[in-house]
């Protein structure tokens, strides 16, 4: 890339030059491409979270409203002649204190009775009076349990001290607690009613007295909130922030969890496992609803915070694992990066095979090198690849999966043919008429800007849009197995959750004697109910996920699969159990056919899992996830390309131009050296064909100081000893350093000529190198026989890089002039016909600057 003006341009460096070009310009789409859609990802999940929210939030609302309107519902079947279920065969007494007071017979197996009501998911109801004792009990099962004493519990002393629930309009209290009764994990919702008697019998004798039923409770199954299915990564807490709800167990401990998504962990307090996030603390302090990044378990993750309407102290959180994201990307880079080398690899085969049979048939490529001359043809080139470039976006955004790595590869190498036929074979290229005038007129495609666009098209060719096209393929396989690794967790939960309710509510229970039904069809049907009652499945916030009654083989076809995508994507290595996971679905179908998957015209992918061991068929449909899937993303997408484009120009546009020396001839001119020197006052390099009389008029000159290289190097410490005498000797700031070239291929001489110019230079002097080679010539690392030079003249040791980079640098203040013995006078003349002398600013003038590709026609 900085090549001087003697340096010879060779074909592996050009390809070099460009495969570099070409990697740069795919790396920097891809971190741009990652970026967008990895942070317009996050976005959507993290919209997903609030529909999550949402979702259990309205779930959880409706089942409390059902539940409370169940309470009055069983409040009037007290009341009525033909109360649900069967009286119990054996009377359940009080607690010894109570012993005195007459027994209550309960009522067993309501849930034939009740099965058609709004909430028919509870195990039990209770009548309890006004000092906390148990009256009566009904139940789904066969027997009731003991009646005892609830006066300590918050769901009986809250609502008689005043303290309620309020929600749909309802007032009640719900708690989850440890059964005095059962010992497990139960949920209660109590209300206030009013006392009822009962129906006294036909001979005037009440069945039961009067029962002081001050407070009703249910235990709810509480479905919204208890064994739900939720996609993997995903999941839910709701947490007390007081520490005190329920007040009779765990007092004192805030963000203890009271419901969660995952029944692995009993007890838990979250603000612990998030190692007490000040964020998420200072959230919920102040009742605000919010997303929060935590470390919950050594995991990142993502929470989305709202209070609980009703619940003063509660709080909803819902989170994701981040890892599960981060690993679809990490899979999707591997995945381009994999698609990409293979590219690259073919790519260097054939330039390599071009490569051999250019240096073993001695072809000549000096059509490579940027011509004004060939201005209409860079036009014409640039027009054919302009096109490509259009049909390669059609590709990006239309084309899916192997045909698109397969056609962005053709259109990328008729852009490089494109591009080296119109170059090596010129004008034989024809177009329009009017293209023809155009390209003529057009100032934008001269020789350097023509170049430099043709070769940033060439760069998105087959750079950018190569890049664009993998990575698109890649985003859509990666999100296409994520989507399949949660549609087979979702229906893993969803026959999960089927096997626990027909355990729950079958007729055919092991444990017959305790069964809920006279008659099995009533059972089926209940289960059926049951299982279309979805409070408890959260799934519709994930990519609108929906879950199809009908077999839809008959309005979609069967997963197409891409060889070639199917062969790259098993390249792709493991990273975690997110991989292994979705490692294995590349395919449309499992081998023992319990699954298999369908796609229709729509962008719905379908997991249909037919019916196995006496579960329900399950189908499952998803919006597939693309790289333009909102209509803001192509927009918001081709924005940042165009950044990246930009920073694509510039640097090719400054990789050319140092390459092919394109803005800087102009600095490599050719100067004539003034006649009258006195008017010098810049330095020069002069760089003289011969002894001449231009060379014996600077060494003659009274304003210059003469410093002879061959004579005066002999001399140990020459240099300190010239610049002594300069500085007491010399009456003038003009110097002029004869002989330069003297000892050209020693370095360790050379060394010594740098010092000297630059405590020349230091000091402020005019100085005028008279040479017979070209700067270039000189060495300062190696020595003629070709081996490194340790020390120079005076035993200082060698510093070949530095000298390189100073000798540059100093050289860079010199204005270069060449003498010529003949053609002189020819020169002279050309050099002023075009820049005509300024006698007011003599000094300014550039003393006929020639271009070194005029400079044969001038002479």
């Amino acid at each position: 890339m900085f090549m001087g003006p003697k340096d010879r341009l060779r074909l592996a460096d050009a390809y070099f030059v460009a495969f570099a070009l070409l990697v740069v310009s795919a790396i920097l789409t891809l971190l741009v491409l990652y970026g967008f859609t990895y942070r317009r990802s996050e976005h959507e999940l993290d919209d997903q979270l609030k529909n999550l929210s949402k979702d259990i939030s309205i779930n959880f609302s409706d089942e409390v409203k059902k539940a409370t309107e169940e309470i009055d519902k069983l409040n009037q079947y007290l009341n009525s002649n033909n109360p649900p279920g069967t009286e119990e065969a054996s009377n359940k007494r009080a607690s010894a204190k109570d012993s005195a007071k007459r027994a209550v017979k309960g009522r067993v197996n309501i849930l034939n009775t009740i099965k058609n009501d709004l909430y028919p998911y509870f195990t039990r109801a209770v009548w309890i009076d006004d000092k906390g004792q148990m009256k009566l009990q009904w139940t789904v099962e066969r027997s009731t349990a003991d009646n005892i004493n609830v006066a300590n519990r918050d769901y009986f002393k809250n609502l008689k001290a005043g303290n309620f629930r309020e929600l749909n309009n309802s007032r009640f209290w719900l708690e989850p607690l440890t059964s005095k009764l059962s010992g497990t994990k139960v949920v209660v919702i109590s209300k206030l009613t009013d006392s009822n008697e009962q129906k006294t019998d036909n001979k005037g004798e009440k069945e039961a007295g009067k029962i002081d039923n001050s407070l009703t409770t249910i235990v709810p199954n509480m479905l919204s909130l208890v064994d739900t299915v939720v996609p993997e990564g995903f999941g839910y807490r709701i947490i007390d922030s007081s520490g005190n709800d329920p007040g009779d167990e765990d007092q004192d401990n805030p963000g203890k969890v009271l419901f969660q998504s995952s029944e692995t962990q009993q007890s838990e307090n979250y603000f612990h496992e998030c190692d007490n996030n000040h964020s998420l603390r200072s959230l919920i302090f102040a009742h605000g609803s919010d997303f929060v990044n935590v470390n919950y378990g050594g995991i990142d993750h993502e929470l989305y915070v709202t209070p609980m309407q009703g619940f003063p102290n509660w709080y909803l959180i819902v989170f994701r694992n981040k890892q599960m994201l981060r690993t679809v990307y990490l899979q999707t880079l591997a995945l381009t990066a994999i698609i990409f080398l293979f590219y690259l690899l073919i790519l260097l085969v054939v330039f390599s095979i071009l490569y051999l049979i250019k240096i073993n048939t001695r072809g000549h490529t000096e059509w490579i090198w940027p011509s004004e001359k060939m201005s209409d043809v860079y036009y014409k080139t640039f027009f054919v690849n302009l096109i490509l470039c259009i049909l390669g976006i059609v590709v990006v955004f239309l084309a899916d999966r192997g045909w698109a790595i397969l056609l962005i590869g053709a259109i990328a190498f008729t852009g490089i043919l494109t591009l080296g036929l119109g170059l090596k074979i010129g004008k034989s290229i024809k177009l329009p008429s009017r293209t023809e005038r155009v390209s003529r007129s057009e100032t934008r495609f001269v020789k350097r800007n023509g170049y430099v666009w043709n070769m940033v098209l060439l760069l998105v060719l087959t750079g950018m849009l190569p890049a664009v096209a993998f990575f698109n393929v890649s985003y859509n396989q990666e999100m296409r197995l994520f989507v399949k690794q949660e549609q087979i967790n979702i229906a893993n939960g969803l026959q999960e959750r089927e096997a626990r309710v027909k355990k729950q509510y079958a007729a055919d229970r092991a444990d017959s004697v305790n069964t809920l039904w006279y008659n099995p069809k009533d059972a089926e049907d209940f289960i059926n109910k049951r299982l279309d009652k979805t409070w408890d499945v959260y799934d519709s916030f994930f990519f609108g996920t929906n879950r199809l009654s009908f077999d839809p083989k008959s309005s979609k076809e069967e997963e197409p699969l891409s060889p070639l995508m199917t062969f790259f994507t098993s390249e792709v290595p493991i990273f975690n159990q997110t991989s292994v996971e979705q490692g294995g679905l590349a395919t449309s179908q499992a081998a023992d056919n319990s699954w298999d998957w369908l796609e229709g015209a729509d962008g719905l992918l379908t997991l249909h899992k037919p019916a196995h061991y006496g579960n329900r068929e399950v189908n499952i449909s998803t919006h597939l996830q693309r790289l333009s899937a909102s209509p803001l993303s192509p927009i918001s997408l081709m924005l940042c390309l165009l950044i990246v484009l930009a920073i694509i120009f510039c640097l090719a546009r400054f990789v050319v131009r140092r390459i092919f020396l394109l803005g800087v001839d102009e600095g490599l001119s050719i100067f004539r050296v003034p006649k009258e020197k006195d008017t010098i006052k810049q330095s020069h390099f002069v760089i003289q064909s011969s002894l001449s009389a231009e060379r014996e008029g600077f060494l003659k000159a009274d304003e210059f100081y003469h410093i002879d290289i061959a004579a005066e190097s002999h001399a140990e410490g020459w240099v300190e000893i010239v610049g002594s005498k300069i500085k007491d000797d010399a009456p003038t700031s003009k110097i002029v350093v004869d002989h330069f070239e003297y000892r050209l291929n020693h370095p360790g001489m050379n060394r010594q000529k740098l010092k000297l110019v630059k405590q020349l230079l230091d000091a402020n002097k005019t100085v005028v190198i008279m040479s017979s080679s070209e700067p270039a010539a000189y060495s300062f690392g190696k020595a003629a026989n070709g081996k490194a030079a340790k020390q120079d003249d005076n035993g200082s040791k060698a510093q070949p890089n530095g000298s390189d980079a100073q000798w540059a640098e100093i050289i860079s203040r010199f204005r270069k002039a060449y003498l010529f013995e003949r053609e002189c006078e020819k020169l002279d003349k050309a050099i002023d016909a075009k820049y005509p002398p300024d006698n007011n600013r003599p000094d300014t003038r550039p003393g006929g600057i020639v271009l070194p590709e005029d400079l044969g026609r001038l002479l």
